[in-house]
Protein backbone atom coordinates (compact mmCIF):
# COMPACT_ATOMS: atom_id res chain seq x y z
CA UNK A 1 0.00 0.00 0.00
CA UNK A 2 1.50 3.86 -0.54
CA UNK A 3 1.29 4.15 3.32
CA UNK A 4 4.03 0.82 3.42
CA UNK A 5 5.91 2.46 0.78
CA UNK A 6 5.93 5.72 2.55
CA UNK A 7 6.72 3.99 6.09
CA UNK A 8 9.66 2.12 4.24
CA UNK A 9 11.11 5.01 2.94
CA UNK A 10 10.72 7.08 6.19
CA UNK A 11 12.51 4.07 8.07
CA UNK A 12 15.36 4.06 5.51
CA UNK A 13 16.05 7.91 6.20
CA UNK A 14 15.77 7.23 9.86
CA UNK A 15 18.10 4.71 9.98
CA UNK A 16 20.66 6.58 8.48
CA UNK A 17 19.77 9.68 10.82
CA UNK A 18 20.34 7.35 13.97
CA UNK A 19 23.03 4.92 12.18
CA UNK A 20 25.64 7.83 11.20
CA UNK A 21 26.45 9.27 14.70
CA UNK A 22 26.54 5.53 15.90
CA UNK A 23 28.78 4.95 13.32
CA UNK A 24 30.97 7.28 13.71
CA UNK A 25 31.27 7.07 17.73
CA UNK A 26 31.85 3.07 17.21
CA UNK A 27 34.13 3.67 14.74
CA UNK A 28 36.16 6.09 17.11
CA UNK A 29 35.93 3.54 19.98
CA UNK A 30 36.62 -0.13 17.68
CA UNK A 31 38.62 1.24 14.51
CA UNK A 32 38.05 1.72 11.18
CA UNK A 33 38.56 -1.29 9.09
CA UNK A 34 37.44 -3.20 11.99
CA UNK A 35 34.31 -1.63 11.83
CA UNK A 36 33.40 -1.60 8.10
CA UNK A 37 33.64 -5.37 7.48
CA UNK A 38 31.44 -6.49 10.23
CA UNK A 39 28.97 -3.63 9.40
CA UNK A 40 28.67 -4.59 5.83
CA UNK A 41 28.79 -8.00 6.27
CA UNK A 42 25.67 -7.64 8.69
CA UNK A 43 24.02 -4.88 6.18
CA UNK A 44 24.72 -7.68 3.28
CA UNK A 45 22.99 -11.04 5.32
CA UNK A 46 20.21 -9.01 6.53
CA UNK A 47 19.46 -7.73 2.89
CA UNK A 48 19.87 -10.95 1.87
CA UNK A 49 17.15 -12.45 4.85
CA UNK A 50 14.53 -10.18 3.10
CA UNK A 51 13.77 -14.01 1.10
CA UNK A 52 13.14 -15.27 4.28
CA UNK A 53 10.98 -12.54 5.44
CA UNK A 54 7.47 -13.99 6.00
CA UNK A 55 5.00 -10.62 7.32
CA UNK A 56 5.33 -7.14 6.41
CA UNK A 57 6.59 -6.58 10.38
CA UNK A 58 9.85 -8.70 9.47
CA UNK A 59 10.59 -7.32 6.06
CA UNK A 60 10.50 -4.11 7.53
CA UNK A 61 12.89 -4.98 10.54
CA UNK A 62 15.31 -6.88 7.79
CA UNK A 63 15.63 -3.66 5.74
CA UNK A 64 16.01 -1.63 8.88
CA UNK A 65 18.44 -3.67 10.10
CA UNK A 66 20.78 -3.51 6.70
CA UNK A 67 20.29 0.02 5.90
CA UNK A 68 21.10 0.63 10.18
CA UNK A 69 23.75 -1.71 9.18
CA UNK A 70 25.01 0.25 6.18
CA UNK A 71 24.41 3.69 7.82
CA UNK A 72 27.25 3.09 10.62
CA UNK A 73 30.02 2.13 8.31
CA UNK A 74 29.62 5.35 6.54
CA UNK A 75 31.60 7.11 8.86
CA UNK A 76 34.02 4.60 9.01
CA UNK A 77 34.61 4.06 5.30
CA UNK A 78 35.27 8.14 4.99
CA UNK A 79 37.69 7.75 8.04
CA UNK A 80 39.40 5.21 6.57
CA UNK A 81 39.73 7.14 3.40
CA UNK A 82 40.78 10.27 4.53
CA UNK A 83 43.47 7.95 7.46
CA UNK A 84 45.70 6.29 4.37
CA UNK A 85 45.10 9.37 1.38
CA UNK A 86 47.57 12.18 1.21
CA UNK A 87 45.90 15.51 2.14
CA UNK A 88 45.88 16.62 -1.42
CA UNK A 89 43.95 13.08 -2.79
CA UNK A 90 41.29 13.25 0.33
CA UNK A 91 38.87 15.50 -1.44
CA UNK A 92 38.77 13.86 -4.89
CA UNK A 93 38.60 10.16 -3.34
CA UNK A 94 35.75 11.56 -0.75
CA UNK A 95 33.75 12.87 -3.74
CA UNK A 96 33.71 9.70 -5.91
CA UNK A 97 33.01 7.38 -3.06
CA UNK A 98 29.71 9.76 -2.13
CA UNK A 99 29.22 9.92 -5.95
CA UNK A 100 29.43 6.20 -6.16
CA UNK A 101 26.88 6.40 -2.96
CA UNK A 102 24.78 8.63 -4.87
CA UNK A 103 24.80 6.53 -7.92
CA UNK A 104 24.26 2.83 -5.82
CA UNK A 105 21.06 4.99 -4.26
CA UNK A 106 19.51 6.01 -7.48
CA UNK A 107 20.25 3.20 -9.66
CA UNK A 108 19.88 -0.17 -7.31
CA UNK A 109 16.13 -0.07 -6.73
CA UNK A 110 16.30 0.15 -10.87
CA UNK A 111 18.08 -2.73 -11.71
CA UNK A 112 16.53 -4.59 -8.86
CA UNK A 113 13.21 -4.28 -9.73
CA UNK A 114 14.01 -5.40 -13.45
CA UNK A 115 16.31 -8.28 -12.04
CA UNK A 116 12.86 -9.36 -9.91
CA UNK A 117 10.97 -9.04 -13.07
CA UNK A 118 13.36 -10.77 -15.76
CA UNK A 119 13.66 -13.54 -12.54
CA UNK A 120 12.11 -12.83 -9.47
CA UNK A 121 12.67 -10.84 -6.64
CA UNK A 122 13.83 -13.71 -4.28
CA UNK A 123 16.83 -14.15 -7.17
CA UNK A 124 17.25 -10.29 -6.94
CA UNK A 125 17.57 -10.06 -3.49
CA UNK A 126 20.06 -12.95 -3.44
CA UNK A 127 21.96 -11.72 -6.71
CA UNK A 128 22.43 -8.56 -4.91
CA UNK A 129 22.99 -9.04 -1.66
CA UNK A 130 25.93 -11.80 -3.28
CA UNK A 131 27.47 -8.63 -4.98
CA UNK A 132 27.66 -6.87 -2.21
CA UNK A 133 28.86 -10.31 -0.32
CA UNK A 134 31.42 -10.24 -2.57
CA UNK A 135 32.77 -6.44 -2.56
CA UNK A 136 32.82 -6.62 1.45
CA UNK A 137 35.12 -9.60 1.08
CA UNK A 138 37.47 -7.83 -1.49
CA UNK A 139 37.69 -4.83 0.81
CA UNK A 140 38.45 -7.14 3.59
CA UNK A 141 41.17 -8.85 1.67
CA UNK A 142 42.56 -5.63 -0.15
CA UNK A 143 42.17 -2.47 2.02
CA UNK A 144 45.36 -1.17 2.80
CA UNK A 145 46.72 1.73 1.83
CA UNK A 146 48.86 0.30 -1.12
CA UNK A 147 45.34 -0.28 -2.87
CA UNK A 148 43.38 2.97 -1.27
CA UNK A 149 46.80 5.11 -3.07
CA UNK A 150 46.06 3.39 -6.04
CA UNK A 151 42.39 4.30 -6.59
CA UNK A 152 43.21 8.02 -5.60
CA UNK A 153 46.42 8.43 -7.52
CA UNK A 154 44.00 7.12 -10.59
CA UNK A 155 41.10 9.13 -9.49
CA UNK A 156 43.11 12.29 -9.57
CA UNK A 157 44.81 11.98 -12.90
CA UNK A 158 41.76 11.29 -14.70
CA UNK A 159 40.04 14.21 -12.66
CA UNK A 160 43.24 15.94 -14.34
CA UNK A 161 42.78 14.63 -17.50
CA UNK A 162 39.60 15.48 -17.70
CA UNK A 163 40.34 19.07 -16.28
CA UNK A 164 38.43 19.07 -13.37
CA UNK A 165 40.28 20.37 -10.21
CA UNK A 166 42.29 18.15 -8.37
CA UNK A 167 42.21 20.25 -4.95
CA UNK A 168 40.16 22.41 -3.52
CA UNK A 169 41.37 25.53 -4.26
CA UNK A 170 39.46 25.21 -8.33
CA UNK A 171 43.30 25.01 -9.68
CA UNK A 172 44.63 21.67 -11.62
Amino acid sequence: SPADIGLMFSMVGLSYVAGGPIGGWLASFAGRKRLIVPGLALSNLAFGSLVFADSKEAFFALLLLSNFSSACVSPALSAFTAEVLPPEARGQALAVSRMSADVASLGAPLALGMLADATTSGTAIVTTACLCGSGTALFALRADERAVLAFASASTASAAGAGLPVDGSGRR
